[in-house]
């Protein structure tokens, strides 16, 4: 077999090494894609693990509500058995002041429910909407880290070859 002309050697080697730099840059160009896809990756499914948390939350909040409304209407009870005994006219304005504040108490804390109660409705229907594209969008990036990790792969086989090639000729 004969052996090349030099400078065909020398072109021969000076393609590898162009192919090294090319698959070295592509090697390095598809690394902080997967990076950056992994990143995103890790912030969207925090994201929407986080929303039944939400929600959770809201529905306790709602939940201390009601039990504050039963307390409230507990005290309100106690207080109305107590004017049916008091006879005092001090103590009777007392007692329907209480009464009277128990009442405000109970208004405000009934509104506020109501408005915790659409909020918590609108984060459900809101989920429920979300839910699946969230899915979707969560599925696309893991398939594309799976497209990224194959091709750093394939650039990895690509570069050893061309680094065993160079080695060769030199």
């Amino acid at each position: 077999m004969a052996t090349p002309a030099p400078h065909a050697l020398l072109l021969h080697i000076a393609s590898c090494d162009a192919l090294i730099a090319h698959l070295e840059h592509h090697l390095n160009t598809i690394t902080k894609q997967l990076h950056e896809q992994q990143i995103t990756l890790a912030r969207g499914e925090e994201e929407h693990s986080s929303v039944p948390k939400k929600l959770t939350a809201m529905k306790k909040a709602i939940d201390e509500l009601e039990l504050e409304l039963r307390t409230i209407d507990e005290d309100f009870k106690q207080k109305n058995r107590q004017l049916d005994v008091i006879t005092a006219t001090k103590q009777l304005q007392a007692l329907e002041h209480e009464v009277a504040m128990l009442i405000r108490k109970k208004e405000s804390i009934n509104d506020l429910q109501v408005d915790q109660w659409l909020a918590y409705e609108a984060a459900m229907q809101t989920q429920a909407v979300q839910t699946p594209v969230a899915d979707e969008h969560l599925c696309k990036l893991s398939s594309g880290i799976n497209d990224l990790l194959h091709d750093i792969e394939k650039t990895n086989l690509g570069l050893a070859e061309a680094h065993e090639e160079h080695a060769n000729l030199a």
